[in-house]
């Protein structure tokens, strides 16, 4: 069939549509990213959403305070291929932002997607902490020691906030927990029954976040001993101490004797009268005994017994009145010997 050239459209007039740029709702015609939303664990703070399945196309993101009288977006990422974007370095923990997302293809951009405010500081999810371990010692029977890392180690997040570790303990089999908060990574647990199973578990608690709890760990205490090693060690030194203070004692004793000797036991001294008095003794008093006897038996007389034979002595009667069968001393015995004194 030939066209009628009376409606055949002119050249030019097509030239000038295809040449004309396309009306502003065909450049809507990319479809917007979907399930736009913020994951933020312990303050990495990432944006999500779902790709447009349309060609080659890239991503710009911006934000803008979340605040009355706020208005206007900054570009935060552009050409992103991925449907992620990490903005933890960016945008500071305590900033309340709303972040959007929007896809180009070319020319084609599509409709804006954003999410609702947000604050790091109220909005991450604190992760359980790590590496908890429970350890015991000999000499400590009753005690555990509680050892973990924050969930934010390495992380500065701000001089106002704060973060603190609830430490939950209890008996195996038991239902009773106890409580005890702490703001250090190493803890200890005292006044436990020795030779007993205990279980514990740490909650991190940060200004106006609750963390996630993490699994309990168990952990028998130490024997109770009647003699602990540092018990040993104390009396071996001090029996080592005692040894060596004898043998310096005994050498000091050995080597210095005589003085110690002279020391304890003084030689006797004679006090000095007495020493003057056996020097020089007085010569009043003192008696010449043969002087004496010569004195006292200077003479002796002989008396005849016949002028004795008729004397009768008083003390002869009054012997004879008591013992009958007394006899004098008959005058034929010889002559009596008295003394005379001069």
């Amino acid at each position: 069939m030939v066209p009628d050239p009376e409606h055949s459209v002119p050249v030019p007039f097509l030239l000038l549509v295809i040449l004309l740029p396309p009306p502003a709702d065909a450049l809507s015609a990319l479809p917007a990213p979907s399930n736009v939303h913020i994951s933020s664990y312990n303050f990495v703070q990432k944006l999500l959403w779902d790709p447009v399945k349309v060609g080659n196309v890239t991503y710009t993101v911006e934000y803008k305070p979340n605040s009355e009288g706020e208005d206007e977006y900054y570009a935060l990422f552009k050409n992103l291929k991925e449907t992620v974007c990490d903005f933890t370095d960016v945008i500071k923990h305590k900033w309340n932002v709303v972040l959007r997302v929007r896809a180009e293809l070319g020319a084609l951009k599509s409709n804006w997607s954003q999410t609702s405010g947000f604050q790091a500081t109220k909005n991450t999810i604190l992760g359980p902490v790590n590496f908890l371990s429970l350890s015991t010692r000999e000499s400590e029977p009753n005690a555990l020691y509680v050892r973990f890392h924050s969930p934010l180690a390495g992380k500065s997040i701000g001089m106002d906030w704060r973060i603190w570790y609830l430490l939950q303990f209890w008996r195996n089999g038991s239902t009773m927990k106890a409580h005890r908060w702490t703001n250090s990574e190493l803890e200890k647990l005292s006044d436990l029954e020795p030779s007993s199973v205990y279980c514990v578990e740490v909650t991190a608690y940060g200004t106006n976040i609750t963390g996630q709890t993490c699994r309990p760990v168990c952990e028998k205490t130490s024997a109770a001993q009647a003699f602990t090693r540092s018990g040993y060690i104390l009396l071996s030194l001090g029996l080592i101490y005692m040894c060596c203070t004898l043998v310096g004692f005994s050498f000091i004793i050995y080597k210095y004797h005589r003085w110690i000797k002279i020391w304890l036991y003084p030689p006797f001294t004679i006090p000095t009268h007495i020493q003057q008095y056996l020097q020089d003794p007085p010569q009043k008093g003192y008696v010449d005994e043969t002087r004496a006897v010569e004195e006292l038996f200077d003479t002796i007389s002989i008396a005849e017994t016949e002028s004795l034979q008729n004397r009768v002595d008083p003390c002869d009667v009054g012997i004879q009145k008591r013992d009958p069968e007394w006899e004098p001393v008959s005058p034929h015995h010889g002559p009596l010997l008295l003394p005379v004194s001069t």
